[in-house]
């Protein structure tokens, strides 16, 4: 038995397609699944041994007896290779090779020897064993549930093969149909053929989920003839998580000191509030929210006391770049809102090709977070005066309130993902040629949808001024309200996926008589700022810049 290596292309039988019948042919009007009835397309026939539908090779209706014995089968010298006349040249009963192929059925077992008489259960032990034994690959019909990975040395599937029947072809495709994930990958294996294989990709599940048929990366010389991929449809983008709200309220600002006693003699004034200046309202807590500095409300003002010759104070501003104090006799200025974050950008129409295969990176991006409020100013502390008469009296100012400190801002919302892709072959850097094919897709999948910016918090309230029992002009001023935290901005929405027949980062793939049959690709998602995503790319072939 010849066991060397033999060039896929030095047998011109393999795929045995005439001058005239492809002339005849519009662009694979029938793929094969449906010859014509003129023959101008390869029947199958093996061009002897099958009558005409009426029952006889000259067309006629003659009794059975008057038709003539098959002919005997006459070698033709030369190689047998599976083609698409169906023609068992060497006459070892099946179109191909009996000692050149490794046999795989469904009812076979991936213990057995791989032989027509005990075939193997799985169509990756087939390529494992003829990969190590230089041979082909013959695929009984039926669907195998698993990712066929053909790596490093390139090997031929054939499949049409009916092992219910003896081994004989027909039209009809053996499936490779996984559960999950893509059904075939060709890496680095030049010289690769598949022949008359179904390969059919699940649709996506997952957030962003791809549905791919088949990858080809850095491999020369290989050829998909008679075969069908399918991707279904894919999974839309994944939403954008929810801006994570600040349920921490913001710090109130301190009360200023009351005035228990708020009139006192001059000539000799008790003990207490009579000898004090009434303190404004302070706290030294600090707040940072997202940014390196420190704010807190400005300070309230002193309460004025003539005895002591203290002059009522005003409140101070707030920190840091907060809003002013107030003078004396008013309140503090309230902080300013913070501004709002900036909005997350739309993604594009088309993620990327990284490792042979697509990745949804048109996502859109993340907002930014609101800014923090302006810390407010402190209210000033109450007056104080005096009444120069006969016993003279004197009033005692209370404190101020400290200012509101700032809210913080709120956080940003979240992009929403890319769609996922649905394709039906992805070549990377690799020649490829097909022919009598059909390449069908589903839908791409939609952008996600991004998640909305968190509102800011509120800025705390300014603290009360004291009170003086006079009540007019000696009580303390109140702080300001601090400025409330901008909201965050809206996330950028996801990019849909395409739905593209054949994808490729180098040369285009030469083909003939191949039929695409094409779904829409995914919508970009919209925008809470009312922008929205790209739809997916769409087409036939499509090349685009490969991502290492």
């Amino acid at each position: 038995m010849n066991t060397s290596k033999r060039p896929f292309f030095a047998v011109l039988g393999f795929f045995s397609l005439s001058l005239a019948a492809a002339a005849a042919a519009t662009a694979c009007s029938n793929e094969d699944f449906t010859p014509d009835a003129s023959g101008a397309q390869p029947d199958g026939d093996g061009g002897t041994t099958n009558p005409d539908a009426a029952g006889s090779p000259d067309g006629g209706s003659p009794d059975a007896a008057a038709q003539p014995d098959a002919a005997p089968c006459i070698p033709t010298g030369g190689e047998d290779r599976p083609d698409d006349d169906f023609a068992d040249t060497n006459c070892d009963g099946i179109d191909g090779d009996v000692t050149h192929g490794v046999f795989v059925s469904p009812a076979g077992s991936d213990g057995a020897e791989g032989s027509m008489a005990a075939p193997v259960a799985s169509i990756g032990k087939a390529v494992a064993l003829a990969q190590a034994a230089q041979k082909d690959v013959y695929v009984c019909n039926g669907t195998y549930a698993e990712n066929v990975v053909i790596e490093t040395t390139g090997v031929a599937l054939f499949g049409g093969y009916d092992c219910t029947k003896g081994w004989t072809r027909s039209s009809e495709r053996a499936r490779i149909a996984p559960g999950s994930g893509i059904p075939l990958r060709i890496k680095s294996a030049n010289d690769t053929a598949i022949d008359r294989l179904e390969l059919s990709a699940p649709a996506g599940v997952d957030p962003g989920e791809s549905s791919i048929a088949a990858t080809v990366e850095t491999s020369t010389g290989v050829v998909l003839n008679r075969a069908e991929l399918i991707a279904a449809d894919a999974a839309p983008g994944k939403p954008g998580t929810p801006a994570t709200a600040n349920t921490t309220p913001a710090i109130s600002g301190a009360a200023g000191a009351n005035v228990a006693v708020s009139q006192c003699l001059t000539a000799n004034p008790p003990a207490g509030a009579c000898k004090q200046a009434a303190a404004g309202g302070v706290q030294s807590a600090l707040v940072q929210c997202d940014s390196p500095l420190k704010h807190r409300g400005g300070d309230g003002g002193k309460g004025g006391n003539v005895y002591l010759k203290a002059a009522t104070q005003k409140g101070a501003n707030g920190l840091t770049f907060g809003a002013k104090g107030g003078q004396p006799g008013f309140a503090g200025s309230p902080g300013q809102p913070g501004q709002a974050g900036t909005a997350g950008e739309p993604g594009g129409k088309f993620g990327s090709v990284v490792d042979g295969v697509y990745v949804p990176s048109n996502a859109g991006t993340d907002a930014t977070a609101g800014k923090m409020g302006e810390a407010a100013g402190g209210g000033s502390g109450g007056e104080t005066w005096w009444v120069p008469d006969v016993g003279a009296w004197y009033v005692v100012g209370a404190g101020g309130g400290q200012g509101g400190y700032p809210g913080c801002g709120g956080d940003g919302g979240k992009a929403g993902g890319g769609g996922g892709a649905s394709i039906a072959l992805i070549a990377t850097g690799s020649d490829i040629t097909i022919r009598w094919s059909k390449l069908k897709t589903g839908a791409g999948g939609d952008g996600g949808a991004p998640s909305d910016g968190a509102a800011g918090q509120p800025g705390g309230k300014g603290g009360a001024g004291g009170s003086c029992s006079t009540g007019s002009g000696c009580e303390g001023k109140p702080g300001g309200d601090g400025g409330s935290g901008g909201k965050g901005g809206p996330g950028g929405p996801g990019g849909g996926g395409p739905s593209i027949g054949i994808l490729t980062t180098g040369a285009t793939p030469t083909t003939d008589a191949v039929t695409f049959d094409l779904g829409a690709p995914g919508n970009g998602a919209s925008g809470f700022d009312g922008k929205s995503a790209a739809s997916g790319e769409a087409g036939d072939i499509v090349t685009v810049p490969s991502t290492p």
